[in-house]
């Protein structure tokens, strides 16, 4: 079975502006998020799980419970509500922004990789992490 904890760094993107427009992130933020190269670090300790990202300008840590809705602050300020549920050797997210946005990641894990593809209506974003 993948291990889902450890730490995963950047490694590339695609059709991430499309995403963050969809999501209506300001041009001046969506820049500034299409530059940062984060780390990202996975823990679990039964069914509560935390997801911490660095970059050298933005760090946040979420901490939730399987199949249990949560409420956190998204990067760009907006207050959302997730709920994160487990398939395999995947994190399953929903999330509903304060907009009436929904969001949905898909976090795939490999021995070597985390591959999480996010999706807003009929835009998808694909981002790969490699296993430190």
């Amino acid at each position: 079975m993948v291990q889902f904890a450890g730490s995963y760094q950047f490694v590339s993107a695609d059709n991430d502006e499309a995403l963050l427009t969809a999501l209506g992130v300001a041009a001046a933020k969506r820049k500034i998020v299409l530059n940062l190269k984060p780390e990202v670090n996975v823990s679990v300790d039964g069914d509560h799980w935390t997801i911490s990202t660095a970059s050298a300008i933005h760090s946040s840590k979420r901490e939730f419970d399987l199949g249990q809705p949560h409420q956190f602050t998204a990067q760009d300020g907006r207050a959302v509500t997730g709920t994160v549920t487990k398939e395999g050797n995947k994190l399953v997210e929903t999330q509903r922004h304060e907009q009436g946005l929904d969001l949905e990641i898909t976090r795939e894990f490999t021995d070597s990789q985390m591959i999480m593809t996010s999706k807003v209506g009929d835009v998808v974003s694909v981002r790969v992490h490699q296993r430190k």
